[in-house]
């Protein structure tokens, strides 16, 4: 939930955390974008880099998977 002032500015709220576990780095960027009462975009980066094809695989998959029932969602992207 995102609780906002209420300001009639257009708004830009970011956050991002990066893990280290082993030879995998994960690196995540949230940006939401707000007018201080509603949400007006939201932009996820995920990044994992990997010495590891089949966990980098295994990651694709289950991503993929994931975000599959928004790929008919008008204004959506998944790139």
């Amino acid at each position: 939930m995102l609780l906002c002032g209420c300001d009639s500015k257009e708004q830009v709220l970011t956050c991002t955390r990066t893990v280290n576990q082993g030879d995998t780095k994960t690196e995540l960027s949230y940006k939401v974008t707000h007018d201080g009462t509603y949400v007006k975009q939201v932009d996820s980066t995920e990044k994992v880099t990997s010495d590891s094809d089949a966990l980098l695989q295994q990651y694709k998959t289950q991503i993929e998977a994931l975000y599959e029932g928004y790929s008919d969602l008008d204004h959506y992207s998944n790139t």
